[in-house]
């Protein structure tokens, strides 16, 4: 097992929602994680519902981890990944990272980390991939979730906060938290790395620091993809209107309707062709015509709305 020269101390924040099963499932991945000498782990939970979901949870893994938990009442995500970042920067923890309590880690998650940290002693941000698993209902007609085509030590902007790593600097020093507007609607993490990338911030890409989730049933069919898909562009065109005022950010998410509009149309009429073919091959096409037909629609939602609200309900267990 590898070994550092001064201690390193490193802290995972969990935000979660009346989901204690899916937060087992983590939490035993945690307790298998790969850590190096010198090197301390603390845990810090964030339930942004009653604590009784997550109480039983945290007394079972005391005695093998060291984990606190908290309530944050002000229902949301940004609330909760917000006091997590208080929480961690309260444990004095070098590094605070976010793992999404329907993930599991590869048990060379934190080596994996460290290293590339080591090789880049500059870099104060990185994320890691997380492969989603298809699950019941999964559909063939849209194109599936992949993680940015990255070399490790590469800088990446195309990614989210369920597998990040960041200095407590990022947040103690540069003030950096999670943007309320985006309470309810998620791309939090993306109008954060905004304005980390505005400010001169890089994110290093690690992969070998894998996560993996179950899609759920909710989130696996053809509806659910696409309806996610649209709330996930009209956030990103909020953010072009948030970050260059209303009509330069207007002009970029009509450039985006443009070409993800005459994509999908090339994609659709390929497929068609194909599928006549190879069944296979033109569903390919034809689900990669759903995902960019369903990204233009949320660019074009962004020139007249606020960000569309997401996660009202609980989806797992």
């Amino acid at each position: 097992m590898s070994s550092y020269n001064s201690p390193i101390s490193a802290v995972i924040a969990i935000c979660t929602r009346e989901r204690p099963r899916m937060l087992r499932r983590l939490l035993d991945t945690v307790v298998l994680l790969k850590r190096p000498e010198n090197v301390s782990l603390q845990v810090v939970l964030i339930e942004n519902g009653p604590l009784e979901y997550c109480g039983a949870v945290v007394r079972d893994y005391r005695d093998r981890l060291d984990i606190s938990a908290f309530r944050q009442e002000k229902t949301g995500l940004v609330h909760a990944r917000n006091m997590a970042v208080e929480k961690g920067l309260e444990t004095g923890g070098d590094w605070i990272g976010f793992i999404d309590d329907d993930e599991r880690m590869d048990p060379m998650w934190l080596e994996a980390m460290l290293w590339v940290m080591q090789a880049y002693p500059e870099a104060r941000a990185f994320a890691g991939p997380v492969d989603v698993i298809p699950g019941e209902g999964a559909t063939r007609w849209f194109a599936p979730q992949k993680n940015p085509n990255c070399q490790t030590g590469e800088v990446v902007w195309s990614t989210g906060a369920g597998n990040i790593l960041f200095h407590r600097d990022i947040y103690a020093v540069s003030g950096y938290r999670f943007d309320p507007d985006f309470n309810m609607s998620g791309g939090e993490d993306t109008e954060l790395f905004w304005r980390l990338r505005r400010d001169g911030g890089k994110i290093r890409w690690v992969n070998e620091a894998r996560c993996e989730e179950d899609a759920l049933p909710e989130r696996a069919g053809f509806r659910g993809r696409f309806r996610r898909t649209v709330r996930v562009f009209q956030n990103i065109g909020y953010i072009f209107r948030k970050h260059h005022g209303g009509f330069t950010g207007r002009l970029r998410a009509v450039a985006w309707i443009y070409k993800y509009g005459f994509q999908g149309l090339l994609h659709l009429l390929s497929g068609a062709v194909i599928l006549v073919f190879s069944r296979e091959k033109g569903a390919e096409q034809i689900g990669m015509a759903a995902f960019k037909i369903a990204a233009m629609a949320g660019c074009i939602r962004s020139l007249f709305l606020s960000p569309q609200a997401g996660y009202e309900t609980v989806q797992g267990h």
